[in-house]
Order: structure tokens, then C-alpha cells, then sequence
């Protein structure tokens, strides 16, 4: 008896706040060619159908486990690879051929940091740069990877970074960061507040005493 068996994947709906604006991120499935990734908080849902509609249970083993009978969608608490095998009964007691299904659940944000090129003066919690300066942001993920890095400057809305920021109004500025990775895993929000100085100092030459000015030309005593 011909066995027709479906897998598929369910995720739970999350929205991350990044105030003051919000961004929207559904967790999802990653696939980067040769493997799935997916969230700690995914879902797996199995479902078979049978030919002559007598199928009696479904039947999986979770890394390497006994098999049990399913009845509710598989989760995961720990991230890393794992191996769902399953098959399918009829009530003649007929056992479809087993499928396996591999994952890799990913449950840590990104890696991120900031770093500057150019021009920078740091005086305790007060970073000085120019409009020169470029500010270079950069994100790493061990398992699923960086899907995007996201920037906001001044508490403008957030929008994806794809090169060195810099700034050109002089005065006190605000820039916020954050990155995702492919399986929607979010980094905290990382902001600094800084200053734009493109003015040079103004000199003075001032005397300690009046010149004597005789034909057009200055005098003083040494």
C-alpha cells in the first residue's frame, strides 16, 4: 500500500519592539543550500495521508530516541543539529518507508561591534569625531548567520546598514544599532551618543603690553 507523507514546519508568530519605532521580524526557516535552520521557538508538524484512507498513527524518533507515537508538534530546547525520523501505520498494520529530516535550531543573536575610522577623540563617555569619521558596524552568527545589521541615527526609523555611516551636522548625535540573523534572532539595541566637531580652534596672538607703532610698524620691549 502506497504511503503519501507531508512534512512541514510550524513558527510562532514574534514581533520585536525597537523603540521608537517597530519592527516586525517573523522567526522562519533558513536554508543555506545543504541544511534548515530554524528558532528555538519553531514547530515541527508531521501529517501523512493515506491512500485508502485507514492510516492508524504516525510514528517519529528524535535523535536517535525510541519511536513514539506523535501527537503533538516537536519542539526543541537546545540549539544544534537534530535528526527527526518518522513513518507512518495503516490499521493492517502496513509501515511506510522512514524519512529523515535534519535541522539546526538556532537560539543566540549575532555578535556584534562598532569600531571608527578616522579622526576620534574619547574623553570618558564622550566620543568627538568629524564629519571625516566613518563609523563602521559589524555583526557575526556561529550557526544561521547575519541576515542584516539595522541603524538609526538621531531616532530616525531604523533602516539596514550597508556601508560606513557618517555624519555631517555638527552638534550632539545619537546613533542606535542592532543585527538579526537568518532565523530571526535579534541583538540587544546598542547606542551611542557623540559629538560632530568640524571647527578648528580660533588663535590669538594678544601682547601683554601696547605696541609702539612707528610708521605702520609694531614695537615692544623684549
Amino acid at each position: 500500500m502506497k504511503k503519501f507523507l507531508t512534512f512541514t514546519v510550524a513558527i510562532l508568530f514574534v514581533v520585536f519592539m525597537v523603540l521608537p519605532y517597530l519592527y516586525a521580524q517573523e522567526p522562519r526557516i533558513y536554508n543555506d543550500g545543504s541544511i534548515d535552520y530554524a528558532p528555538i521557538t519553531a514547530s515541527f508538524v508531521l501529517s501523512a495521508e493515506d491512500s485508502e484512507s485507514n492510516l492508524k498513527e504516525i510514528q517519529y524518533s528524535v535523535d536517535g530516541s525510541d519511536f513514539l507515537i506523535y501527537q503533538n508538534p516537536i519542539t526543541f530546547n537546545s540549539e544544534g543539529r537534530h535528526i527527526i525520523v518518522y513513518r507512518a501505520i495503516d490499521q493492517a498494520g502496513n509501515i511506510s518507508s522512514e524519512k529523515i529530516y535534519s535541522v539546526i535550531i538556532d537560539s543566540t543573536a549575532p555578535d556584534g561591534a562598532v569600531s571608527v575610522e578616522g579622526p576620534v577623540y574619547i574623553n570618558g563617555n564622550n566620543v568627538y569625531i568629524t564629519s571625516n569619521t566613518q563609523i563602521i558596524l559589524w555583526a557575526e552568527d556561529k550557526l544561521s548567520g547575519v541576515d542584516s545589521i539595522y541603524v538609526s541615527l538621531d531616532n530616525s526609523e531604523y533602516m539596514p546598514y550597508t556601508e560606513p555611516v557618517t555624519i555631517n551636522e555638527e552638534g550632539k548625535h545619537t546613533a542606535s544599532a542592532y543585527a538579526m540573523d537568518n532565523v530571526g534572532n535579534k541583538t540587544d539595541v546598542y547606542s551611542l551618543i557623540g559629538y560632530v566637531d568640524n571647527s578648528a580652534p580660533a588663535v590669538n596672538i594678544k601682547q601683554s603690553e601696547d605696541f609702539v607703532i612707528v610708521n605702520g610698524t609694531n614695537y615692544t620691549n623684549k
